[in-house]
């Protein structure tokens, strides 16, 4: 499990530098391939071998670790390693903010299913999981593929005289898309929960356009931290999740109970 998650992470790596290069036909490449061998293997391990959970495991690692070797590789054709301690410092010290606040955001995101189960039982929260994921289309549809983008352009950007401007259009255009998204769904809820569950899932619907626009803001923040960012003021990111994640647990323990 270990493993996997090292040369995930490193294969993640690596593929973030076409990300930053602006090569998004390579990004899809090899991310692609590496889903196709992922998948490959599972069906390997787990239906021809019949490993069952280490199969799926193995699978990862496997994939991983061979995506993860030839990117790596052709990153550093010349194997020309260098420390760099100040490099190093100052990595630190504006990244290890971003883990407390992931911590802070799991709160936010999953904590209402801790207080469903208790107050409502294992039912309802399957009721709202099926609308949670309806509802993440929002993200899935506009928030992710422009964060994949953004992400490595925010900062090519701020060198830019009118920064400020190409902010300003980029962002309102992805409030669009996000609100656009929400409302059709908002629309449309009662008919995809038709489709997709059985009757006993039907009161999944009228929590949809509350999720769906509730992922229009979460999304909207990939945008207006980009201050903090840019200014490497990233220690503020986990106070402010921080409180978002105090203010969400305190709503769920006054409210679930009684809505």
């Amino acid at each position: 499990l270990l493993g996997g998650v090292f040369f995930g992470e490193l294969l993640q790596l690596s593929l973030g530098y076409y990300r930053v290069e602006s090569r998004p036909v390579a990004y899809v490449a090899y991310s692609l391939a590496s889903t196709v061998a992922t998948l490959s293997l599972n069906i390997v391990f787990l239906v021809v071998l019949g490993m069952g959970v280490a199969g799926m495991l193995l699978s990862t690692l496997v994939s991983s670790f061979f995506f993860a070797l030839i990117l790596t590789g052709r990153r550093f054709p010349g194997g020309q390693w260098r420390v760099d301690p100040a490099l190093i410092r100052s990595m630190l010290g504006y990244c290890v903010p971003f883990i407390p606040m992931g911590l802070m955001a799991f709160t936010v995101n999953f904590s209402d299913r801790y207080f469903l189960r208790v107050f409502e039982g294992m039912e309802r929260v399957g009721v709202y999981a099926l609308a949670y994921k309806l509802g993440w289309i929002v993200g899935f549809l506009v928030g992710s593929p422009v964060s994949l983008v953004w992400n490595p352009q925010a900062f090519e950007i701020a060198k830019e005289e009118n920064a400020s401007g190409t902010y300003a259009r980029v962002f309102t255009y992805f409030a669009a898309g996000l609100v656009a998204v929400a409302t059709g769904l908002s629309v449309l809820a009662p008919e995809m929960v038709g489709v997709m569950a059985p009757p006993g899932y039907r009161s999944a619907a009228r929590v949809v356009p509350v999720l769906a626009w509730s992922t229009v803001f979460l999304n909207a923040t990939t945008m207006l931290q980009i201050g903090i960012l840019l200014k490497k003021r990233t220690a503020w990111l986990p106070a402010i999740w921080g409180g978002t994640a105090t203010i969400n647990v305190a709503l769920n323990f006054l409210l679930i109970p009684r809505m």
